[in-house]
Formats: structure tokens, sequence, C-alpha cells
């Protein structure tokens, strides 16, 4: 963006970014650049490649210089772009020397300690940069540099499009409200502690990334209502302490939400909010277009992290009324990773849901993760009423159920074939009025899923159950064709995988069957023996030497929840 190589597509960050994605792309099919390890957002070039790059002239213009030892002074003054990446005090005061008339882009950065800190804080001191003669420079990249005083002859940087200070210790900016024609601007995962209000003069500004500003504690007032052209607004990791319409603050004041009304243009936020009352006062928001999108609502003891995900994490005790937001319902309509914590059985301004898919008027149409903990207004999962099946969640790969004490059923009457027809992994804590996963007639929806995990419920006796009114034919066999982890803890009431509840059957096994089983593990089970082997044989073909049987072990509750969060 930062030299217009995008421009001509659809002209926004999002146009820009498909397209360089597309040629990363064709760059990584022609074996021209690799993928960068576990970095999935850097690629690397190859070193024969890279020279020969470096030695190419490019549109007639002198090559890159890029960590070379040596320099041809002769190529140095005309050079149109630089990048060194271990620069220090004497080599920056020699570069300096040159002055650079045609410099386009500027990259420099020096290693980072253990603690990813600035190696030697002290010859990194962006002081020494002198930009007095750079002024067709398009593109300023900062890495790992100590920055206590910006120099003021950045200001003179007229034409500079793009600016990235990353991993960089930064004092003052408020020096980079002259760059008027910034468009973006980055200050990703360094130690800044204040967003200037003169930021909000940046009227140019498309795209800014506060990401992991670990240490950013305030933003003034202004400083965000300005910026009437983002695209972008990226803050994850970062500043959560907007101001209340009514709160006094004792230290700087910091920035309400309303300013984000004026950021019309946004089609990408990334953003916490620590107390959700401020998302009620700032009223409705212009967010319902966002295509990427990643919110943190309220306070939250358990935390994982999925990439590439449109994400919603609400905690809403006391809160209930932001579901009824125009923009919260379009975006839930998006989402497909949702955290909800703290649903409860009355709500303030909002009327009580007890199914989880009524959270969203459309039924979660692009959800793939769902997470729940903690909520006791949830009695079913999806649940209709009046005889028309329901459609909801279509898309829903992975469902967790956490300390839901109110949960009766996964689904509570009629469901149309294709809602949770995609979940292939379920796990559930701590839900004591659960009996059962699912009824006998639901099981040929479930053919998809691979992984089962219960844990402490005390009510469930059985993964399925059949509780039609006409009873089974006795050879009737539960087939979960693709599951291939069972893990069974601490279910006191379990006496079969499968049981009917049918006049002539109540309570009998039914014969059940996991073709593709690969891990199995049981402890905790009142009736382990039972299980096992007062029913139809269990019917598998892969389980092999990791099977594991018990009855006790010493992980506590708490202990195991947890560790369900650490996904593989």
């Amino acid at each position: 963006m930062g030299l217009g190589l995008f421009e001509g597509f659809k002209k926004t960050m999002l146009g820009a970014r498909d397209r360089l994605s597309t040629t990363l792309d064709e760059l990584r099919s022609a074996c021209l650049l690799l993928n960068g390890g576990d970095d999935e957002e850097n690629v690397t070039i190859h070193d024969l490649y890279s020279e020969v790059v470096i030695s190419t002239p490019f549109r007639g213009q002198n090559s890159l210089i890029m960590n070379n030892n040596s320099w041809l002074e002769e190529k140095l003054e005309k050079c149109w772009a630089i990048c060194l990446t271990d620069v220090g005090s004497d080599r920056l005061v020699e570069l300096m020397r040159h002055g650079f008339p045609d410099l386009k882009i500027l990259m420099l950065s020096q290693p980072k300690d253990g603690r990813g800190r600035p190696a030697h804080r002290h010859v990194g001191d962006c002081c020494r940069l002198d930009f007095t003669i750079m002024k067709e420079l398009r593109v300023l990249y900062l890495r790992s540099m100590h920055i206590p005083t910006l120099p003021s002859t950045i200001k003179i940087l007229e034409n500079l499009r793009s600016l990235y200070l990353h991993r960089c210790n930064v004092e003052d900016v408020a020096i980079l409200g002259k760059l008027k024609a910034l468009q973006i601007l980055s200050f990703a995962g360094s130690e800044i502690s204040k967003l200037p209000k003169e930021i909000g003069e940046l009227t140019s500004l498309r795209s800014l990334n506060l990401n992991e500003c670990y240490m950013l504690r305030i933003i003034e007032p202004g400083a965000l209502k300005g910026l009437i052209n983002l695209e972008e607004l990226y803050m994850k990791g970062s500043f959560d302490r907007w101001m209340g319409k009514d709160e006094i603050s004792l230290e700087p004041c910091n920035a309400r939400l309303a300013e984000l009304k004026n950021l019309t243009k946004l089609t990408a936020l990334e953003i916490s909010i620590r107390d959700p009352t401020t998302l009620l006062e700032a009223g409705d928001l212009p967010l319902g277009n966002l295509i990427r999108f990643w919110f943190k609502i309220g306070h939250f003891a358990h935390w994982t992290e999925y990439k590439g995900l449109r994400t919603m994490r609400l905690n809403l005790e006391g809160c209930g009324s932001i579901l009824s937001k125009e923009w919260v319902q379009r975006t839930l309509h998006k989402t497909q990773y949702l955290y909800l914590e703290g649903l409860r059985e009355s709500m303030e301004n909002a009327q009580a849901l007890c199914s989880a898919h009524e959270l969203c008027t459309q039924g979660f149409p692009q959800l793939k993760r769902l997470v729940i903990r903690n909520s006791p207004s949830i009695e079913y999962i999806a649940s209709s009423s009046g005889g028309i099946p329901l459609i909801a969640f279509p898309s829903l790969e992975s469902l967790f159920l956490f300390d839901l004490i109110n949960l009766e059923k996964i689904c509570h009457g009629p469901v149309a074939p294709e809602c949770l027809s995609k979940l292939k992994a379920v796990t559930i804590s701590s839900c004591n009025r659960l009996k059962y996963l699912w009824r006998l007639p639901h099981t040929q929806r479930f053919v998809q899923l691979e992984k089962i995990e219960l844990w402490g419920c005390e009510s469930m006796r059985a993964i399925v159950v059949d509780d039609a009114r006409a009873d089974i034919v006795g050879d009737d066999i539960v087939e979960l064709p693709n599951l291939r982890r069972l893990k069974l803890s601490y279910l006191r009431r379990m006496t079969s995988f499968c049981i009917g509840a049918g006049i002539a059957l109540e309570g009998a096994p039914i014969q059940a069957s996991f073709p593709r089983l690969e891990s199995s593990k049981m402890e905790g089970l009142s009736d382990l023996e039972n299980v096992l082997y007062s029913q139809p044989p269990l019917e598998h073909s892969n389980l092999s030497g990791n099977r594991e049987l018990g009855t006790a072990t010493s992980d506590s509750q708490n202990d195991y929840s947890n560790s369900l969060f650490d996904r593989k």
C-alpha cells in the first residue's frame, strides 16, 4: 500500500490484502517464496533468489541493499530501498551521511534480547535518524528500536504512506500527527503508554494497529474520532479502559466508545472492552458491516485463542441487553467462534433466553466453534416449538459446554436435518441435569462426529437414549462411523453407552458400533463393569493399546476443565 502497488484493486485495504495474498500464493507455487515456519504471517526467500533480486536493477533504479557488510558508495545515494536487519550506532551514523534523496523504503531493525526487547537500547536510538533529504520516502519500518523521542525531521516526510514501529520502546508520538498523507500506522508489540489526541489529525489514515501494546493505558479523547477514513482498527491484547458516560477519572481521561461512531468505513476491528456497560452507553455503533472482527467484552478467567476466525467473546453478566443491538445481531450472524459466559435466568432489560440458538435471530449460520460456560439460563442448545423444525448451527464443528447447571438437552423439539450436522467434537463438563446427549432418531445427523468428552455430569445415564413411544427393535445398532476419541469421566449414573427408554426396554442397553475408534478412556464410573460387559458388545476396529480404564484419578474438576481449553 505504501508504494501504491495495489491502488487499482477496489481501492480498499481489503482489496489490497486479497490481491497481495493471491500474489504471494503465486510466488509460493513457483517456489520463489517459502513459508515462514511457525509464523503464518511471514514468508522467507531463498538466499540465492535474494542475491539475484539485490543484484538486478528494478525498473531502472538501483538495487535493494540488504544486510551488506560493505556498501558501494556510488550506489548508496541513488538507492531506492534499504533493509538492514542488524543496525548499530556506527552503521546508522554512516548511513545518514548519504541523505538518500531517492529513497522510498527504509527498513531498520536490531537483534532482541531474551525478553524480546532491543538488545542494545543505546545503539538503536532513533534520534540518530535524519530524514531531512528523504522527502520521497513512502515506507518506514523500524523494529526492536529504542525510540525515546522521534526525530523532529520526521515531520517533513509529506509523502510517507506507511509507518511501522514494531516491538519498539516508544514514548512521545504526538509529532506523527503532522504526517497528513499517512495511510498505515502500526505500533504492533511496542511499549507505548499513550495514544495522543494528535493522532486524530491523520484523516487519511486507513489502518491503525495497536495489537499487543500491553503498556497502552491512555487513549486521549479525540485520538480516534477524527480518523474518518479508517478501515482497520486492531487493538487485540491492548487498551480496554474505555471511559464510561458518568465516570470521573482521577487519571488522565480516556476516549469513549462513542468515538467509534465516526469510523463508518470500518471493515476490520479487534477490540477489548473491560466494562460492558460502556458499550450500552455508546448507543448503536456503525459496526454491522465488519468483515474481520475480534471482540472481547467483559472479564474472562479462561482464555483460548483461535486464529483466522471471526470471534466474539461475551461475558454478559448484568448486560444481556447488548444482544438486542442491531450491530451485535449482524455481527453474530457472521461469527465463526463464539465464547459466552454469564447468561443468567433474569437479565436486565432483556428477555431471558433458555436456548442458545435464540442468541442470534438467524440461528448462527456461520458459527464453527461454540463455547458456553457458567450460564444458568441455558436449558437447551437448539430448541423449537409448534412442530416447525428448527434451522440452526448448520456449520458448527465444535461444541464446548461447561458448568451449565440447568442444561437438560442438546436438542429439544423438532430440528432440521442440517442442524448440528457438521459437528465433529463435543466436550461437556459439570452439566448436572443433562441425562444424555441425544435421542436415537437424531443419531444420523452426527455421522461426522470424531470426539466425545464427558466429565462430571451427575445425571448422565448414556450417550444415546431411545425415548420414542414405540419400542425399538432388539437388534438395532447405534453407529457413530467416524468417532475416534471417547473419554468418559466421573459419570456416576452412567450404565451404558446407549439405552432404551421404551415401555418394554426401560434402561435396556443397545448395541453401539464405533468402527474407527482409536482412543478411549473411562474413569470414575460407578458402574464401569456393567458399562463394559453387561451390554451387547462394543464394536470397534482401530482401538489399540491406548485404551485406558480406571475408577479414579488425582485430577481435580477444575484442573481437567481447564485442560480442555488446551486444544491441539
